[in-house]
């Protein structure tokens, strides 16, 4: 015998089926019921009145005493439905002028999380990120078109109007004579087209100023993180003379690469050369006003040589010790100068589950495509993705035009800048970074364990009552990681 029970996989099947249709339900079969039956009676009671949609065929549309026309129930959900599209579209337009201000805000960031180490070891105040305004606060140059003509607005009224004076045919169908009427089917298409059609263009209309809004906010977003990058690099970079800790943390960098002239290393476009002895040739900006270190950490260069790398305004100074120990006495240490602007760094990636280390190359020209210019593979203590995004930010603000950022006495776009007192005696360092910390996402922090075996910490004599601003620097990033 053939056993014809429903097996349990059925039942499953028919239940889950039963919980999404209501007419499989045996509980919701009295509703459905009961449904069906005032549907049966609308349909009855729409038929009889010859306002159903197949009424068209014996019926014409919005002519006397025909009952069939656009009325303001449906009217009001065509609206309906073009605003959504209009917000639908809105929402994807607005989030790509998002991700893009998103994209320079973390840069800023980043750039606030690494300078506020400097700004602590020479004991300077950063500036004060500028407030962003909520996108309310910006005018929207719009005026909806259901105030001057209610309730639809002009261009929809003046459609319904045309409908309603019976010119529909030969307006909506383009036709020469006024005596052509197509049939009911496509005048009624027609001429609900024509109503979507004028609603539409009236909703462009808010579209277009609502996206001009954001597009307000955005650029001005843009202009404020783009203004607090320069200030607080210019605030390091011109502190030389004018704050002592600075003054001096760029006087012992000097003398640093003064006393590795004999194995100093210019790597420049114009020129390459090894050894510099005295004044045989003269590196772009290398004196103490333009080098304050803007950020120190340790690297390791190729996997295997530690090093250490300074990052100024103008330059790229990487100092390497092929034997630690005795790099004082057999001269192992070395100076490596790139110019900041003609760099560029790029994330190799990594196949075998460590850190991605980075790549630090002179930009090829048309003078140097055939020379032989040695890249070189880091590790910073930082974190690579970190490292260049901070170096992207510091060269893209070295070499922006100083007139390129110009903004009145209050601000940006609607007053950038508030005027703001700040009273540097109630100034809280330590409010401070951790602000900064917490700009940063907690995602893009990266695991720094790998480079704790070379990140050790110099020893300093406890005779000696003076600060070194370059120990402090290291010694903030240091702790930090």
């Amino acid at each position: 015998e053939i056993d014809n029970s429903p097996t349990k996989s059925t039942r499953k099947a028919h239940n889950r089926a039963a919980s999404h249709l209501p007419a499989l339900s045996k509980e919701d079969a009295q509703y459905v019921d009961a449904t069906w039956k005032c549907i049966v009676k609308c349909i009855i009671e729409l038929d009889s009145r010859d306002l159903t949609y197949l009424s068209l065929s014996n019926v014409p549309f919005v002519t006397f005493p025909a009952l069939t026309t656009l009325d303001a129930h449906f009217c009001s959900q065509l609206r309906l439905i073009c605003r959504e599209n209009m917000v639908v579209s809105l929402l994807k337009s607005a989030a790509e002028l998002e991700e893009y201000a998103r994209a320079e805000e973390h840069a800023c960031a980043v750039l606030i999380y690494l300078l506020s180490w400097a700004y602590t070891a020479y004991e300077m105040n950063p500036p004060v990120f500028p407030h962003m305004i909520p996108l309310s606060a910006y005018p929207l140059d719009y005026r909806p078109p259901e105030v001057d003509c209610p309730p639809w607005g002009r261009k929809v009224t003046e459609v319904l109007n045309i409908i309603a004076a019976n010119k529909h045919s030969s307006y909506l169908e383009g036709s020469s004579s006024p005596n052509v009427i197509g049939s009911n089917f496509k005048l009624c298409h027609v001429s609900v087209k024509s109503v979507v059609d004028a609603f539409q263009s009236q909703i462009d209309e808010e579209q277009v100023a609502r996206l001009q809004r954001k597009n307000v906010q955005v650029m001005d977003r843009l202009a404020k993180v783009q203004a607090h990058k320069r200030q607080s690099t210019l605030i390091l970079r011109d502190s030389y003379g004018v704050k002592f800790l600075s003054t001096k943390a760029a006087d012992t960098l000097y003398e640093k690469i003064m006393q590795c002239q004999g194995t100093l290393s210019f790597h420049s476009n114009a020129a390459h050369v090894s050894g510099m002895h005295g004044e045989e040739t003269e590196i772009p900006h290398l004196n103490q006003q333009n080098i304050v270190p803007l950020l120190s950490c340790s690297i390791l260069i190729s996997g295997t040589t530690p090093g250490t790398l300074y990052l100024t305004a103008y330059h790229v100074i990487i100092f390497t010790q092929y034997i630690p120990l005795l790099s004082t006495i057999r001269g192992g240490a070395r100076c490596h100068i790139f110019m900041l602007a003609e760099v560029e760094i790029a994330e190799n990636q990594s196949n075998i589950g460590l850190p991605n280390s980075l790549c630090l190359r002179i930009q090829s020209t048309p003078d140097n495509e055939e020379k032989n210019i040695g890249d070189f593979s880091f590790l910073p203590s930082v974190g690579s993705r970190r490292f260049q995004v901070f170096f992207d930010t510091i060269k893209a603000v070295n070499s922006e035009h100083p007139d390129t950022l110009k903004f009145s006495s209050k601000g940006g776009l609607l007053y950038m800048y508030e005027d703001q007192v700040n009273d540097s005696s109630k100034y809280n360092k330590r409010d401070v970074r951790r602000r900064n910390n917490d700009l940063i996402d907690a995602s893009e922090k990266e695991n720094d364990d790998t480079y704790s075996h070379f990140n050790v910490r110099s020893s300093r004599s406890e005779s000696d009552d003076s600060i070194d601003p370059m120990s402090a620097l290291n010694e903030n990033i240091r702790e930090s990681n």
